[in-house]
């Protein structure tokens, strides 16, 4: 019965999203897919920081591009995307954070060489306290997620700065 009512009470407030999370695993992943629609949809309470690398004589390479998507008003960073390549390869990182801005996922995605094939994904998912729920990665985040907290509020504060009058 109170299963019928949350997700009756769900489908009028969000019409018809069943937002019903069976463990911390699911919270995760509903999180992370609320702030991925977010971005998509270019949603202006979720702004983001951009900085990258310009090797103006490059040929082959990609130089890494990072964009950091954080909450207008309380400025706390809820995503890091992370892009580089190579001439025969590319490859995305992302890092989640919760309202606290604790890491609860890193993904690794891997284009496919091909049209119509799914991409590569590794990911580890987070728990309270820093806790892997779940992970098909097999190591660490290729950055610390403390280096690219501290690199946004960095480039952050330094932007409030410049803004400033």
């Amino acid at each position: 019965m109170k299963q019928i009512c949350i997700g009756f009470v769900a489908l009028l407030l969000f019409g018809g999203v069943e937002l019903c999370a069976a463990s911390p695993l699911d919270e995760v992943n509903v999180k992370v897919e609320r702030i991925d629609k977010r971005i998509e949809n270019g949603d202006k309470t979720l702004p983001s920081l951009e900085t990258s690398y310009d090797f103006k004589d490059t040929t082959e390479g990609v130089p890494p591009k990072m964009s950091f998507f954080f909450d207008i008003e309380t400025k706390k960073l809820l995503a890091c995307f992370v892009w580089v390549g190579h001439e025969t390869w590319s490859r995305k990182f992302a890092y989640y954070f919760d309202d606290r801005e604790e890491l609860m996922k890193y993904m690794e995605i891997i284009p496919p060489p091909n049209l119509g094939v799914s991409p590569s994904r590794k990911a580890i998912i987070y728990g309270e306290k820093g806790k892997v729920l779940w992970e098909n990665h097999g190591g660490h985040p290729r950055q610390e997620p403390e280096m690219i907290k501290a690199l946004y509020q960095a480039l952050q504060k330094a932007g409030d700065e410049f803004a400033s009058p």
